[in-house]
């Protein structure tokens, strides 16, 4: 019996398999980014805990933040996503803030309107909070400094600077899907707003109680990534969102502190009065 044959292929040999291999798999060096939102903008906020929560004799009707105000950019399709997140989120954390103050909640409804006369009935309030976020997209060059040829309006070398050093209240984030790509069009996102909290008569709609939040201002950073005209990437939305994130908590816990039993008893009070007024007359 022979024994078997040994194969020996010479280091060339095997140097152009390996290459052959990998001319299979070709590299791409500069990946477009994923996003790490995944296309779905949510945010979170739980309420601390309530050691003794007394219930209060309110039914309470939640509406989902408004955020298509006049002058928001979330009426800007490339923003409407994290808007649309944003309200839903913001509804859902409206509401387990309320019940853990002892709150009966009724919703989220989509707007007044949808709410049923048979629903109405058992609502004393109506919380409708509004939602305003401005941006403003400046472009840089590939030195970091303003591209005077990509934007529109003047800017100055400080806008970069205070944004980076985060002077005048200014705060940075860089999005994350952004930071290992070189090629495509580098921005910064300044994000501004407001959230007005609102309660209102369940009849009438007047408004009983209004809170606002104005926003610190957030700088957000990004790319846009063309190719032959196709925008293949654009990290604005992710940006936005970032920012967001940063003063979502904020916003919650301002609502926190703002709203209580007392504030909302003494508002059914009002109510009712109004009610009995507008009956009189």
């Amino acid at each position: 019996m022979k024994a078997p044959t040994t194969i020996k292929l010479s280091s060339s040999v095997l140097f152009l398999l390996f290459m052959s291999a990998c001319a299979d798999k070709p590299v791409q060096e500069n990946p477009i980014p994923v996003s790490p939102w995944g296309g779905s903008y949510t945010f979170s906020y739980t309420p601390a805990e309530q050691k003794e929560v007394t219930p209060v004799k309110i039914n309470l009707a939640i509406l989902t933040p408004s955020y298509k105000e006049d002058g928001s950019a979330f009426s800007d399709q490339t923003y409407a996503k994290v808007g649309r997140g944003f309200a839903t989120s913001m509804a859902s954390d409206l509401n387990k803030i309320l019940i853990s103050k002892g709150v009966t909640t009724m919703g989220p409804y989509a707007s007044h309107d949808e709410i049923t006369l048979a629903d109405k009935k058992d609502i004393s309030l109506i919380l409708a909070p509004k939602i305003l976020i401005t941006t403003q997209v400046i472009y840089l060059d590939a030195n970091g400094n303003i591209d005077h040829y990509g934007n529109r309006g003047n800017y100055s070398t400080n806008d970069v600077v205070n944004s980076r050093s985060g002077r005048h209240g200014k705060r940075n984030t860089t999005s994350s899907a952004n930071s290992s790509v070189k090629n495509g069009r580098q921005f910064m996102l300044k994000v501004n707003g407001t959230i007005t909290f609102i309660i209102k008569n369940i009849s009438s709609e007047e408004s009983l109680w209004v809170k606002k939040f104005d926003l610190e201002e957030v700088v957000s950073g990004g790319r846009e990534i063309n190719t032959k005209g196709t925008v293949e990437y654009d990290g604005k939305p992710d940006a936005l969102a970032d920012a967001i994130k940063q003063d979502y908590p904020l916003m919650m816990d301002y609502f926190t502190k703002s709203i209580s039993s007392e504030v909302l008893l003494k508002l059914r009070k009002d109510a009712k009065q109004m009610h009995r007024q507008k009956k009189h007359y």
